[in-house]
């Protein structure tokens, strides 16, 4: 039985900043005229670590280490700008489970802003 605890508390931190990838669900676009909001559109998944202190997103080949906002634990973000454009990522931690549920990645330039929302992939079974 101690092998099998002493086991656990070795693999456990590696369990808990494991790998998880989010699918993007949704899209807005927002210019002078208004804004569209739209479920068909062609993205790539985001993967991300979580290590409770901060998260670590990879969409697209790059990498982005996002920091708490505020002293709660249950959002975090980053923004990166160059040449008038700005991307931020941002992501959302549940109060009663404690996981990531949601990743939101935003790019803003002078005639707008798209906003992409990431989210856990459902997988259903036949």
């Amino acid at each position: 039985m101690k092998t099998l605890v002493a086991l656990y508390l070795m693999l456990a931190p590696l369990w808990a900043f494991a790998q998880q990838t989010f699918v993007p669900v949704s899209a807005t676009m927002t210019d002078a005229e208004g804004s569209y909001t739209s479920k068909n559109f062609d993205a790539p998944n985001l993967q991300f670590w979580d290590n409770q202190s901060s998260i670590t997103v990879k969409w697209g080949g790059d990498r982005l280490s996002l920091q708490k906002v505020g002293s709660a634990n249950d959002a975090y973000s980053t923004t990166v700008s160059a040449n008038g454009m700005s991307l931020t990522v941002s992501a959302y931690r549940s109060s009663n489970s404690g996981k990531i549920y949601l990743i939101m990645v935003k790019r803003k330039s002078r005639e707008g802003s798209v906003t992409i929302n990431f989210k856990e992939k459902k997988y259903t079974y036949q």
